[in-house]
């Protein structure tokens, strides 16, 4: 299945796909070569008051996880006031030698709790 498929498939299961980070500079592409300084966030708190349906967020990575706390939370704490359930799951880039493929699906199973 190719990258566009897979998109597809989870928009009909009612999963969106959204960076944490709106910009950052890195040399190459690994996560860990994040410039922490130049990150800048998207507008999760923004998005989350403009759609009252989503209830939870699923971090795909550490990198992600430490953005999303550092630079998103604080915000979203003050702006939204509803229940967010937040799914701090293991990176799924082939990176992450340190789980296998099974490991990693087992823990993104959890998302089939939250999805339509």
């Amino acid at each position: 299945m190719n990258y566009a498929e897979r998109i597809a498939r989870l928009h009909a299961r009612g999963v969106g796909i959204w960076d944490v980070l709106a910009h950052c500079e890195r040399a190459g592409s690994l996560d860990s070569n994040i410039v922490r300084a130049s990150e800048v966030a998207n507008d999760i708190p923004g998005l989350l008051a403009a759609h009252a349906s989503i209830v939870a967020i699923a971090l795909n990575g550490g990198r992600a996880r430490q953005s999303f706390r550092r630079l998103v939370l604080p915000a979203l704490e003050a702006r939204i006031a509803r229940p967010l359930s937040v799914l701090e799951l293991p990176s799924t880039s082939p990176a992450n030698a340190g789980m296998t493929r099974a490991q990693k699906r087992a823990h993104w199973r959890a998302l089939l709790d939250w999805s339509s």
